[in-house]
């Protein structure tokens, strides 16, 4: 981005992570306006604020205000969506472009312009990341299900996977390698923290939203459109999970299913209205759970903040992959393998890293580890990097856990 290369998004790629259309938009956006971080979260921001407001229409003219407004909350504080939104990464755009889709579809707007609108938000979706698959499956199913069959939308689908297809042209050997690469790993607990982050982050806040999905799914479950449409996707996430097993499986890869969860919360409250002030409750108990996060520095940004300290002692600083640091400060030097750690005075890392490399890594080289959230690492002792933080132009993170908590 910061090179400023508008077709490198469809050239390059960091295991999966660099979301092709959204690079592309915010490289565009850095040359125009800024690189800096306020920018990079603009876009991000204004389609979740967007998202929620459709929504809210949407929801008002189908079930009426109340159930408008206690759907939109819900989604408004779903902890996925509230988390992605907020930064600078392709999520909003994912969820966004499922609900416009969703839209045309179940209102069934057959119109020329509604199918153009229609095969274009599949498109972007899909260009952006690809398990918005999941979302085309989701139509499918909802097609099929229904009689007559609506051939055109089912070839609007395909024709939006193609045209989003073309963004992994220059991509797809290299998002193979990284794959194998990886390789796979089972994630035992993906199905609770799914449930947590999707249905306001556990708790009271889940046991209350029960209560309406609970009652909308007992009387949906007698339209097949509603079975087939949920149930196919929900299928193909099962068999991700416990048979392909891949190491990057992560919660907000179903973003899009705050969409559904929220849909359900709103026809509830329109057919008992009682469940109207429970939509509510739930939704501020879901946002009172993440008070803290708002309040909470940014893990990259607490990286960044080490890799500037390191570099202010004449340290060489070090991540594996490729963390957003350099949004904050000159990226660090990347390694890809254990061996080349020694290489390194600071090892700094963010959200990838799993426990079991965490593990290799202390076996191997027993320095004295400082771990801070999200697994920020330093192979440099903290009291060290300390000194180097007054010419770095960074104040140090408060600290979170210590090797000698973990």
């Amino acid at each position: 981005m910061q090179q400023g290369d508008l077709l490198r998004s469809f050239k390059t790629q960091a295991v999966f992570n660099n979301h092709p259309l959204f690079s592309f938009l915010s490289t565009a956006i850095g040359r125009v306006a800024s690189t800096d971080e306020s920018w990079m979260r603009l876009l991000p921001a204004g389609l979740g604020a967007t998202t929620v407001a459709l929504f809210a229409w949407w929801a008002a003219r189908r079930y009426g205000w109340h159930a408008a407004v206690g759907g939109a909350a819900v989604l408004a504080t779903t902890p996925v969506f509230v988390g992605e939104v907020r930064q600078a990464r392709g999520y909003a755009i994912v969820v966004f472009c499922a609900l416009v889709a969703s839209i045309l579809l179940v209102d069934q707007v057959r119109s020329r312009t509604g199918r153009i609108v229609y095969v274009l938000a599949i498109a972007i979706a899909v260009s952006t990341h690809l398990y918005v698959l999941l979302v085309v499956l989701a139509h499918a199913g909802f097609v099929i299900a229904r009689r007559p069959v609506d051939v055109k939308r089912l070839v609007g689908m395909g024709l939006g996977v193609g045209l989003g297809g073309l963004a992994y042209v220059g991509l797809w050997r290299s998002m193979l390698d990284a794959s194998e690469e990886r390789g796979h790993r089972y994630r035992p607990s993906f199905g609770e923290d799914a449930a947590r982050e999707l249905l306001g982050g556990g708790g009271l806040a889940m046991v209350m939203l029960l209560i309406p999905l609970g009652l909308a799914a007992w009387h949906l479950a007698r339209q097949r459109e509603v079975v087939l449409g949920l149930g196919l996707p929900l299928a193909a996430v099962f068999v991700v999970w416990q048979v392909q097993q891949p190491t990057d499986l992560y919660v907000r890869f179903l973003i899009a299913a705050a969409i559904p969860t929220a849909a359900g919360v709103a026809w509830a409250v329109h057919h008992r209205g009682w469940m109207f002030p429970i939509a509510l409750v739930a939704a501020v108990l879901a946002l009172v759970g993440q008070l803290d996060e708002y309040r909470e520095e940014p893990p990259v940004r607490q990286a960044a903040q080490y890799v500037a300290g390191a570099r202010a002692l004449g340290l060489r600083p070090c991540a594996m992959g490729f963390p957003a640091i350099g949004a904050y400060t000159e990226p660090p030097v990347r390694y890809t393998k254990i061996s080349q750690v020694p290489d390194c005075d600071v090892v700094v890392q963010v959200n990838t890293f799993g426990d079991e490399r965490m593990e290799a890594l202390k076996a191997a080289y027993p320095y004295d580890w400082t771990f801070l959230h999200q697994r920020i690492v330093s192979v440099v002792p903290r009291e060290e990097l300390e000194r180097g933080f007054d010419n770095s132009g960074f104040s140090l993170p408060s600290r979170r856990t210590s090797a000698s908590d973990s």
